[in-house]
Parts: C-alpha cells; structure tokens; sequence
C-alpha cells in the first residue's frame, strides 16, 4: 500500500489515495468525498461529520468546531464561546444534558477525526492491511512541536505517519508542480470556512522556495453569513417577523444559506426551503448567481487584497506569477475564481482538481512519491536547517530593499543592485535587521544616479558578510557585522 494523504481543515476533512497511478478522493458514509470537521456530544451519543453538523444549529454549546486553528494556539477562542483552557490544556466546555458538562480537549478531538479518516480508509482497503501509512498536511507555520502532536493524534487513531507536510507544499503536489513544471513562480491561494492564506513560492528545479507568506482569520464563513442575512431580511419583510432574533432560527438559515452557496458554484439558481423557520412559519425562496455574487462583491474584494502584498512582501510583481493554485472550498465559487485570477494577469489558473480536496491529493501524490523511492519514515530521517528568523534589509538613500527574507537558510548569499542619487550629498547606508539598524556606514565621493553592487554573505557562524561597491568608486563598504542570528 502506497500511502493515503489527509488533510484535517477548519471546515471539512479529506481523505485521499492514488493506486495504480489512478487518484482516488475516499467518500465518506454518506458517500460525500469531504467530510465536515464537526463533532457533537449529546447525553447518549457522540457524531461526527456530518451528523454533526446536522445537529450543531440545534445544539450549539454541545458542538466541537474550528479545532485545526485552535490546535496550534494555547488561548481561550472569542469566536467559538464553548473554548476554555482548563489546567493548561485548550477544549471545549460541551453541554451533553440537563446539568451536564463534559470536557474535550482539541488534541481528543482532532484524534477523533482522524478516527473518522480511519475508518473511511479501513472501508477503502476492505480491512485487508495490517497498517494504513500516510502523510498529513499541516499549515506552513505551525512549530515542530504543534506537528508531533498532529502526528500522535494521527498515530492513535491508527495511522502510521511517514510525514508532516505543509499545505502549501502539497498543493504544489497536487498539480505535479517541480516535476512537470520544474521552474516556475506560483502564488497559492487558498480561503477556507474560517481562514485565509496566500502563499508565493518560487520552484528551480523541483525546490520549493516559500518567499513569503500571510493569513487571515476570515474566510468563506462570512459570505455564508451575508447570504444567510439577505435571506433574513427577505423573510421580515414578508412576515413581519425577524428569525435572527433566535439562535436556532438563524442557525437554521444559516445552515440552508451554505446549501445554497453550494449549489450556486455548479448552478445558475438555488431554492432555499426551510421548514418552520421562525414562529411556525415556512420559508421559501429562490437565489440567482447573479444576486449571490453581487451580494458578496465588496467582501471577495477585501478576501482578495491579502494577493498583493503577498506578493510585494516576496520581492515580486503581480505579472511575474506564472501559476495560480487555488485552494479551499470557497474558491468553488466561479465569481470568487474570476476575482483572484483578475489580481494576476499572466498567471495560469490551475484549478481541475477540486479546490476543497487540493491538499489531500497532493499528500497522497507525496505519500506515492516516498512508496517509489522506498522511503518509510521522513520525520526520523529528516534534516534540521539552521534559519534566520528575521528579515535583513539594506536601506541606502531612499531605497529600502530586502535582503534575506526571514526564515532564509544559513548559509546563503545574496546580490542586488540599489539605485543611488545622492545629490552631491553623503548618504547612510544601513544594515536592518526587522527594521532595527545593526550596521551604518557613510558613502561619499560616489558619482550621483548610480547604482551601488550590494552582495551578501550570510555566513553558518551566524556573522553577515558585507561588500558595497560602485562602478565609479569601487569598493565602498567590506565589514563583517558578528552574530546576526
């Protein structure tokens, strides 16, 4: 058995397998290829996935959400008011009965739907394999010690883990990037339920370079919300009656406008039926695309604004992106697809595989990769490499330019050119690290608007190499500045 590729999102989970060559997304029991991320404790029963989110607007408080964002963070959610920390350890406080609490850490709950995965796996396999490997894909910032937890909730639930990878990594995947495309400039872009993340990568050669990186805590929740308030405002006005004066009702209209969003993506129109949606009275409507998308115009908008500096942050420009991968299942959305894809003029879209199943599939095309080559267990055989965890920049006249972006490996070198006017002046040149001045030096006697050769040297004992210079001068600046990391 080649391996199987997981990914556990906000929203939903997915599992995926390639045999043969030949991708497999695992349905569900329900015959869905994702699985909603929602569990709910009653007095006699526990749910998960879809269940789950079938009773979670009846039963707010006795339902587990959101967890992969609350599995790296050690505070107390304003989001999610069920959230506590109790004796160091985050969870949530559920009501499972008449006077009844119950205390699930997030860990237990990951490792529940992973269990979940599991099972949907051992169905695939037909219970003929004795162990099921895979390779998890966790978010590109989470710590070392945040992915071993990740792996041991894997792990209990029966998996056996060959690797940690980040999603932005195995979107990539997904699409053969590195080995069909070996050299390419790609922005990654994925929006999910709660979460937002914008990803530039360059690839020489089949190496990934991550160049910068930003997340939001918005995502395609709030498009749902509008819709759903649309559908509220309607429903007044007919009635006279208001269903987001009740949590259950509004939770009910919530749940038919992420129905509709749904259909939206694939279909021209929707119905929206809701049965006894407020004080007894039936709710009955149609949506049009048109409306929809006009509707969440202005938030796609602001979900869009993070791609720029993302790519101002790398050092790019927005005509220099070749790829865009697009990920998360907002992005089913044809108006949401456009939009992105407008903020990139010569990008090509890629977007044939699914956009909420992309980071499971490229896990599983990685877990296929490492059956091929033999290789059994990356996490014990992997490499540390030393890093820079913060940005160096150089700042000469008016010019400001990055230097090393953090998270550089150690060694590495770098070499750019910095237009310098001068006007018959002496000007600074500084060495920044995040902004903070570690190295000045005067440049005088240099010709005006010219360019200044600027090559660096971060060295493996931590000390930055420094070499300025100047066609009509020569050599400037040579200082070694010690310890920069």
């Amino acid at each position: 058995m080649k391996g199987f590729g997981i990914h556990i999102g906000n929203t939903t989970c997915c599992i995926a397998y390639i045999k043969d060559d030949k991708l497999d997304v695992l349905p569900n029991d329900a015959g869905d290829r994702t699985t909603p991320s929602m569990i709910t404790y009653l007095e006699n029963e526990m749910n998960v996935g879809l269940p789950a989110k079938q009773r979670a607007a009846r039963f707010p408080r006795s339902t587990m959400t959101n967890m992969k964002s609350l599995f790296a963070t050690r505070q107390d959610s304003k989001l999610v008011p069920t959230v506590i920390v109790e004796n160091g350890t985050i969870g949530f406080q559920l009501v499972v009965g008449e006077d009844k609490h119950l205390f699930v850490s997030v860990d237990k709950g990951i490792e529940i739907l992973f269990q979940k995965m599991y099972e949907i796996a051992t169905h695939f396999a037909g219970g003929s394999e004795k162990e099921y490997p895979c390779i998890i894909a966790v978010p590109l910032g989470w710590s070392v010690d945040d992915r071993q937890r990740m792996k041991k909730c894997a792990e209990k639930a029966g998996f056996r883990v060959l690797q940690t990878a980040s999603e932005s990594a195995t979107s990539l995947l997904a699409y053969k990037i590195g080995d069909i495309v070996p050299n390419c400039t790609c922005l990654i872009y994925r929006c999910g339920g709660s979460t937002l993340d914008v990803s530039l990568v360059r690839v020489s050669n089949g190496l990934y370079s991550v160049k910068s990186s930003i997340s939001r805590n918005e995502g395609g929740d709030q498009l749902t919300k509008i819709l759903a308030n649309f559908l509220a405002d309607e429903f007044r006005q007919r009635y006279k009656l208001d269903p987001r004066e009740s949590k259950r009702s509004f939770g009910k209209l919530l749940s038919a406008a992420e129905q509709s969003k749904h259909i939206l993506s694939t279909m021209n129109s929707s119905h929206v039926f809701v049965e006894s949606l407020c004080e007894g009275v039936d709710f009955s409507t149609n949506v049009s695309r048109a409306r929809f998308e006009m509707l969440v115009q202005t938030h796609i908008s602001r979900l869009c604004s993070p791609i720029q500096e993302c790519i101002e942050k790398g050092g790019f420009t927005a005509g220099a992106i070749d790829k865009l991968i697009i990920v998360g299942g907002s992005l089913r959305m044809p108006g949401f697809q456009q939009a992105v894809k407008d903020r990139l003029p010569n990008a090509e879209l890629l977007s044939s595989v699914s956009p909420d199943e992309v980071i499971a599939v490229g896990a599983a095309q990685q877990a296929a990769i490492m059956a091929d080559i033999g290789l059994t267990d990356v996490l014990n055989s992997a490499v540390p490499v030393s890093c820079l965890p913060e940005k160096i920049s150089l700042k000469v006249d008016l010019t400001d330019v990055t230097v090393f972006e953090p998270y550089a490996p150690v060694p590495s070198f770098s070499q750019i050119n910095v237009p310098y006017r001068g006007n018959g002046l002496p000007k600074p040149a500084q060495i920044c690290k995040n902004n903070e001045v570690i190295f000045e030096k005067t440049l005088s006697d240099v010709q005006d608007n010219t360019d200044i050769s600027a090559r660096f040297l971060l060295q493996r004992d931590g000390h930055l190499a420094i070499s300025l210079s100047s066609e009509s001068k020569g050599e400037l600046v040579r200082e070694i500045v010690p310890f920069v990391r």
